[in-house]
């Protein structure tokens, strides 16, 4: 049986996605790191990006106001993980920075996400953590991407 098809969150993460992996050329190849949507079951490479399963809610009363006639409204909060190796610390550590302020820009400066339909974005968080449940120590930036959309009303 095939899934449905998502019409709003999977333009959404793929857009989220094509953004980070254009992140600093001299910091993110495609020869060294990855970009995927949704959570993979193991990392083949770090650094890494993966875009995880968003939470879909409808905007507060206040917030419709910037929808517009003719629309709902509609925020997805991304989670957004980036994965380092942090078997030389204070790399990772440089590393993850510059990653994360690559990503804040990059977002600030692709708001819209080339989806006529996406009124804003941001990266409204972003927490270094370590995840030591793996053969190799990871460092990891769990960061949330918010998205603002309108949705059509039928």
């Amino acid at each position: 049986m095939t899934p449905p098809t998502s019409l709003h969150a999977q333009p959404v993460a793929d857009a989220i996605a094509s953004v980070l992996a254009g992140l600093a050329p001299e910091l993110w190849t495609p020869a060294d790191a990855g970009t995927c949507k949704w959570s993979p079951r193991d990392l083949d490479s770090v650094p890494a990006v993966v875009v995880e399963v968003p939470t879909i809610r409808r905007p507060e009363p206040d917030e419709q106001d910037l929808i517009g006639l003719g629309s709902n409204g509609w925020v997805l909060e991304f989670p957004v993980t980036f994965y380092f190796d942090l078997s030389e610390a204070s790399y990772a550590q440089t590393e993850a920075v510059a990653y994360v302020d690559a990503a804040i820009l990059a977002i600030d400066a692709n708001r819209g996400l080339g989806i006529p339909t996406v009124i804003d974005t941001a990266m409204v968080a972003a927490e270094p953590t370590v995840v030591e449940d793996r053969a190799r120590p990871l460092m990891a930036y769990e960061c949330q991407v918010h998205v603002l959309k309108a949705v059509p009303i039928p």
